[in-house]
């Protein structure tokens, strides 16, 4: 789930280049995300702290 202000709109790899740029290396080989959609009593109580599910947007391979 995104933190609301802090990783709003946040795909999974958003997240990787945020990782490594804050370790200052590519720390990562691969990266498992999950792609089923939540169930809507799981996504109204992540809702109401405004937290959305981290985009899986694309498969390819990204680099840092």
């Amino acid at each position: 789930m995104t933190q609301h202000g802090e990783t709003d709109n946040y795909s999974v790899s958003d997240h990787v280049v945020a990782i490594n740029k804050h370790v200052e290396e590519n720390i990562f080989d691969l990266v498992i995300a999950n792609s089923r959609e939540f169930d809507d009593s799981i996504l109204s109580k992540y809702h109401k702290e405004k937290q959305e599910p981290v985009k899986n947007r694309s498969r390819k391979k990204y680099k840092s």
